[in-house]
């Protein structure tokens, strides 16, 4: 009797110690983000905090039907994301690899302004 409680008690064992293996080791922990560059003239919402573990962290910007940019204000040391030109009825994306605080506006609605905080 003690023979299938120990079979069953060993598999559950090696069933959750192989998990627990492949389950930090085959992906990166990342969570990405996605700001709405309004008709309104806002970029929704205005701040925003992704994390990256492994990989850079993914903000998509999706631009509604009137033209906007993402023009960087500040970035950390050491950051060098690349500006967005004017887009409109588009999705673009940008990664960050460096941790910290990036602040943006639109260069053509400058009260349009925004933050994107990596950890």
């Amino acid at each position: 009797m003690l023979r299938p409680t120990a079979r069953a008690l060993a598999a559950g064992i090696i069933t959750a110690a192989l998990m627990a293996c492949g389950s930090s080791s085959t992906s990166p922990n990342n969570t990405p983000g996605t700001v709405t560059a309004t008709s309104n003239l806002q970029f929704t919402p205005p701040s925003i905090t992704v994390t990256q573990s492994g990989a850079p962290a993914t903000v998509t910007w999706v631009f509604q039907s009137v033209a906007h940019t993402v023009t960087w204000d500040t970035q950390p040391v050491g950051a060098a994301v690349t500006n967005i030109g004017a887009t409109s009825g588009a999705s673009v994306s940008r990664d960050f690899s460096v941790m910290g605080t990036y602040t943006y506006h639109c260069s053509i609605h400058p009260q349009m302004t925004g933050t994107v905080i990596v950890q």
